[in-house]
């Protein structure tokens, strides 16, 4: 690590959150009392040695020109979750990451049950993710690593560099680094085992690990091996357990808002709670003609639909509208994960300078979850002679002269729409490092190959569209017997094999064999492969008047490939869903790196330090030509208990495999405004395609920070960090909605030709793609503070110690200007699509001997749904896009506490333990109601609240 001087040494790392300090691993025996520090370091102690990775020239956190939040092992274990990712991604800097509670329950995307990461909010594939210093393979398409795939059990520490580092680490740095640091030296057995439960008797989790690490060869060679089993059981269609569930909330289309006749005192939208889709019910609904507002109970008999006073053309507000409540059937609040992790490291000194290495990570997960409803939004068509027809509503058709009618139905008895994935990782790496006297000074160098696959069977249960619009078109035969129209004529020209007819008109009436006819599987095998090579060296090669100057230098090559293999009907866009092409593609990289920290001033008056710290990387895509990309820093000291840090880079992220070649993934669009109407689109295909010629991502990126460590508060740190992110050429895809106002509203022929319509000019698909569009920047503050006491130093009669911690973002803008439309401000935004303003962590630790009590707070603000909407509920100014009205703009924040409280000994035949019990959401604090335009989706925000409730995890860890 490099001192506050630029020096190269070591400092041993605290359990405090980023502070640095000594610590020693503290032997125990039965006769004498272990703190509780002691005892969690005795079951897993530290590293000799921990390098904190602020760049390739490393140093503390506090004292980086670069921000670095550090997690000790004892937070790792301490947080009250499952998986690492869980913890980490409270961090006040995280927001929007991919969990198994985030909701992401898209079965296009094919990445249900992964854990990724997202800096700032800025999105997973923006964040870059090593394993101990290294690239490893991600997990799809998006380049984004799935956290499940790591070694956990060995996992010591966790480096959040909060900031562009891309002229250090490369490419896809450009909202920061996250390192996961690995305990190679570890000797012994040990071993944890945990379980969990919700207060609710659901979500039931376990988890079993064993690890073990010895010295061979005379302490020359060291090997390691960790495996570990997890699952947790998921939690599907629970809305029904959970209170909050029960009063759906959506942002409506206000029927008394009319541009066109010049009613534009109302606001265009109005946010209602209990309100549901009218396009279709449990048993079946009739959507329009004379005969609208017919539903079906379940048994199929035709029964009046009661609309209630707020009704658009969407959604139903009041009246029946708990029948067609989509909610209580839809997603899982949790998703079903299954994983299976092996880690093997073999090292060995061949000299006293030179140690090989190589690494072996196989992982294993398979991920269930539950989308949607399979249903049919107003796109039923019922002819007359349709045999299911009840007498009454076929006697009713023929007064009204009808001949068919159109529905919308749930579907009830065809299953939702589910996911099983299942994932293979395997990742070999191998390298050397060691040391060389040059220039007076000892070179650290090393040489490292990595080769990851990461491996998937997409698979989602679907509505085969054809098939069951066969099937839903009946008729009955001479003899009585109800079969497909296609196949009452026996000419073969209008025959399909193995049809079976379905009752659309209530529910428990179609079987296993109608439901295998109608319901698909859509199927994606895909390899995602990475291939690296890097070799860097670093060392002082001088000194300058104030201190040795130190340099890294490095070169590194990557290829990223991806090769998927679709089934057939997906390749013809023959389900509701899914509909994967199959992403074929390849680029690589070759970078080129320097960085030095120079020691400008040395124990001067006002300038007991000032260090320079530099970096330039030189970056040749093979898709997209070179870039380069730098980084400038000071840090100075005028006094020894105040340090400034000053950064500004340039920073960049090359398009990933999806968005430059994916072939094509999606599914429906339904809720789509016809956008000189607002009227909603009867509902078409929507499909994402790759774009080879996006151009890298730049941002220009500014820090500036102060960190105080007073010398009169022993135990005391705090520092408070400025960010300024400036991306240009940001890659975004335009979607389905943004594709028709561009067409339509402003004539763009590009646009236009993404729309494919029928004969009738009817819209069947909207193609969408990624270009480089935008413009994002995103400001904000992050503050970070701790305290550390003896409480016997207080007062004599007090024991133990206490350690408060606090860490904060601030999210002051976060701006998106697309060059068209009205640049927004999503700061606040708490429906989903922006940062919030305010994050914060608490912790408060109290160790007492063996016994360790950890309090833990999460703050979330208060935010709005845009920030850009103006609230009114009368006399409201005209509504532009940039600045449309509604009637209630207000979410509401919500503060979290968890506990955990461990308990360590030694048992008489001198094993070492730990004891625990950690909870989640203490006072089952439930999510507030958050609205959405779409009817399906969930009403609060997954990604930002939780929607488990307290849960329990207990276990033990021991080591030998």
């Amino acid at each position: 690590m490099i001192d506050s001087r630029g020096r190269i040494s070591t400092v041993l790392l605290s359990a405090s959150l980023a502070t640095v300090q000594t610590v020693s691993a503290q032997s125990t025996s039965p006769d004498v009392p272990m703190s509780a520090a002691a005892a969690a370091t005795a079951v897993n102690p530290p590293l000799d040695e921990v390098v904190v990775t602020g760049s390739r020239v490393v140093r503390d956190g506090y004292q980086a020109p670069t921000p670095v939040t550090v997690i000790g092992v004892e937070q790792i274990q301490q947080a009250p979750a499952q998986h690492i990712s869980d913890f980490v991604t409270r961090l006040p800097a995280f927001a929007g990451g991919m969990s198994t509670t985030s909701g992401g329950n898209e079965i296009s995307e094919g990445r249900q049950s992964q854990n990724n990461l997202n800096l700032r909010g800025l999105d997973v594939f923006r964040t870059l993710v090593l394993l101990d210093g290294h690239r490893i393979v991600s997990g799809d398409v998006n380049g984004a690593v799935n956290i499940n795939d790591l070694p956990q059990s060995l996992i010591n520490r966790v480096d959040v560099i909060t900031g562009g580092a891309s002229a250090a680490y490369g490419s896809d740095a450009l909202a920061g680094v996250v390192n996961f640091g690995l305990d190679k030296e570890f000797s012994g057995f040990k071993s944890e085992v945990q379980g969990g439960v919700t207060t609710h008797g659901d979500n039931e989790s376990y988890k079993a690990n064993l690890t073990f690490g010895t010295p061979f060869a005379d302490s020359r060679g060291h090997v390691i091996a960790t495996v570990e089993y997890a699952n947790n059981e998921g939690l599907f269609g629970a809305l029904a357990s959970r209170d909050w569930g029960f009063d759906t909330v959506h942002i409506l289309a206000n029927p008394e808002y009319n541009a066109a006749a010049g009613q534009t005192s109302v606001p265009q939208f109005v946010i209602r709670s209990q309100a549901a889709t009218l396009l279709a019910a449990p048993g079946g609904l009739i959507t329009s003609g004379p005969m609208r507002g017919t539903t079906f109970t379940a048994d199929g008999t035709p029964t009046p639909y009661e609309y209630g006073p707020g009704a658009n053309s969407q959604f139903n507000v009041g009246g029946d509208w708990k029948l067609s409540d989509v909610n209580y059937y839809n997603q899982s609040l949790a998703n079903k994960l299954r994983r299976q992790n092996a880690f093997a490291r073999v090292s060995f000194d061949f000299t006293e300078n030179v140690t090989g290495f190589v690494n072996i990570i196989q992982s294993d997960s398979t991920g269930f979850a539950r989308s949607k409803l399979d249903d049919s939004l107003n796109n039923i068509v019922i002819r007359r002679d349709n045999p299911y027809l009840h007498p009454t509503l076929a006697a009713r058709m023929d007064d009204l002269g009808l001949t068919q009618f159109t529905m919308g139905s749930f579907n009830m008895d065809m299953p939702v729409i589910t996911t099983n994935n299942e994932r293979k990782v395997f990742s070999y790496a191998a390298g050397l490092e060691g040391s060389v006297a040059a220039f007076g000074s000892d070179w650290r160098w090393e040489v490292f190959g990595q080769r990851g696959t990461a491996k998937s069977s997409i698979n989602g249960r679907v509505m085969n569209k054809a098939n069951f619009a066969r099937a839903i078109d009946s008729v009955a035969t001479p003899s009585g017997e109800i079969v497909c129209r296609v196949n009452a004529d026996a000419s073969p020209d209008n025959d399909v094999a193995g049809c079976v007819p379905w009752n659309p008109f209530g529910y428990g009436h179609n079987g296993a064999d109608a439901v295998a006819y109608s319901k698909g599987l859509a199927h994606l095998d895909q390899e995602v492969t990475q291939t690296v090579f890097t070799t860097g060296i670093t060392g002082e090669p001088f000194s300058s008047w104030a201190g040795p100057v130190s340099l890294a230098a490095g070169v590194e090559w990557r290829k990223e490939e991806v090769w998927g293999r679709p089934d057939a009907l997906s390749l013809q866009t023959a389900y509701t869903a899914g509909n994967y092409k199959g992403t074929n593609g390849e680029y690589d990289v070759t970078e080129g790196y320097l960085e030095t920290v120079v020691p400008l001033a040395e124990n001067l008056f006002l300038a007991r330090s000032l260090d320079f710290n530099g970096a330039v990387r030189y970056t040749e895509y093979s898709t997209s030509g070179d870039v380069v990309t730098w980084k400038a820093g000071l840090t100075y000291n005028p006094i020894d208990d105040v340090r400034v840090r000053f950064t500004r880079s340039r920073d960049i992220r090359a398009p990933n495999l999806g968005e430059l070649f994916a072939a094509g993934t999606g599914g429906q669009s339904p809720g789509v405004l016809d956008p000189l109407t607002s009227a909603p689109l009867p509902t078409f295909q929507n499909q994402t395609v790759g774009n080879p010629a996006l151009q890298p991502e730049k941002a220009d990126t500014t820090g500036i920070g102060i960190v105080f460590q007073p010398s009169f508060l022993r135990g005391f740190s705090a520092s408070v960090d400025y960010y300024d992110i400036d991306v240009a050429g940001a890659v975004a895809s335009v979607g389905a909605q943004e594709t028709l106002n561009r067409c339509i509203l402003l004539g763009q022929q590009n646009m236009c030709d993404n729309v494919t319509r029928d004969g009738n000019g009817v819209i069947t698909m909207v193609t969408s793609l990624p270009i480089n569009l935008n413009n994002l920047r995103q400001k904000g503050v992050d503050i970070e503070a701790s305290y550390a006491m003896d409480l016997g130093s207080i007062a004599s009669a007090l024991r133990g110690n206490l350690e408060l911690r606090a860490l904060g973002t601030h999210v002051i803008t976060s701006r998106r200007d697309d060059g068209v439309n009205p640049a927004q401000d999503f700061a606040g935004d708490n429906s989903g699509q922006g940062p919030l303003n305010w994050r914060w962590l608490f912790t408060g630790t109290y160790a007492l001997d063996q016994f360790t009590a950890v309090w833990t707070g999460r703050s979330l603000s208060s935010g709005e749904y845009n920030p850009n909407y103006i609230e009114c509920r009368a006399n409201c100014p005209v509504s532009i896009p940039s600045a449309q009205t509604i009637d209630y703009n207000h979410i509401d924040g919500r503060f979290y506490h968890d506990l955990s409280l461990s308990y360590a000994f030694e048992t008489p035949g001198g094993t070492r333990a730990q004891v625990y019990l950690n909870v989640v959401n203490l006072l089952d604090e439930q999510p507030p109601p958050v609205a959405s335009a779409q009817y399906w989706y969930m009403p609060t925000n997954p990604q930002l609240y939780d929607t488990i409730g307290r849960a329990y995890y207990a276990g033990v860890r021991f080591k030998l």
